[in-house]
């Protein structure tokens, strides 16, 4: 399980702000885009998840990767 936070800061480092609240989720928004994310307001994400909603933010495969190691090392 991967943190929620840690998948919202790494969101924030690639670019994106947060844009809105919705029941279950918080949308963030990419600067000088229309590219939107929801992520889940669960305090922990599967490995899975947390890895669609990079890909889905654009994030390569290696910078995920490398994301959910540094994660689930700790």
């Amino acid at each position: 399980m991967i943190p929620r936070k840690e998948v919202v800061g790494r969101l924030l480092e690639a670019g994106y702000h947060f844009h809105e609240r919705g029941k279950r989720v918080e949308i963030y928004r990419q600067q000088g885009t229309s590219q939107r994310v929801s992520v889940t307001l669960r305090d922990k994400l599967d490995v899975r998840e947390a890895g669609i909603v990079l890909a889905q933010a654009g994030l390569t495969d290696a910078q995920i990767d490398k994301f959910l190691k540094a994660c689930l090392k700790d």
